[in-house]
């Protein structure tokens, strides 16, 4: 998607060198129009494509977020 296509060069560039670290935030599953199962995959994949180890953090689930969060650890 569009994150990926403008941010992935840029964290492909920072990751080369060895002794950074990325770290995903994830805040919601993207789960507006009943997608949330596509963006976790797509998430999943854009990790796979840069071949990073990341933390990632989802977020807490509150009423007020659709969906049921991004499911990293």
């Amino acid at each position: 998607d569009d994150e990926s296509m403008f941010f992935g060069p840029t964290i492909r560039t920072i990751l080369q060198d060895k002794a950074s670290h990325l770290h995903i935030l994830c805040l919601s599953d993207g789960n507006y129009n009943g997608l949330g199962f596509r963006r976790r995959l797509e998430l999943s994949d854009a990790i796979d494509i840069l071949q990073s180890n990341p933390t990632i953090t989802s977020n807490h689930q509150s009423k007020s977020m659709t969906g049921d969060g991004c499911n990293f650890y």
